[in-house]
């Protein structure tokens, strides 16, 4: 059942990964029509968003490319962490 999850996680990344990448690639375009319409606050705005959108997607594709030995040294550091905060809380 799990291994029907991760696939299912993984399909959802890949498709949110892909529907970030055209969001970038319009978000680029309209930044590109508001300079040459002279809209240059318009076009700064598509462009941060566009920045941050790419930033985005470079996330999520850094997780689905990531050596699965990575992915277990981020899952461990992420539990450290999460035991570290119980930890601090607990002494509170």
């Amino acid at each position: 059942m799990v291994e029907g999850q991760d696939d299912n996680v993984e399909e959802a990344l890949w498709l949110a990964l892909n529907t970030l990448e055209e969001s970038e690639q319009l978000y680029t375009r309209f930044a590109q029509q508001a300079q040459e319409r002279n809209h240059a606050w318009m076009g700064d705005r598509f462009s941060k968003k566009a920045q941050t959108v790419r930033e985005r997607a470079s996330a999520i594709r850094g997780l689905l490319t990531a050596e699965p030995r990575e992915a277990r040294k981020s899952e461990e550091r992420e539990q450290e962490a999460k035991e570290d905060a119980v930890e601090g809380e607990a002494g509170d």
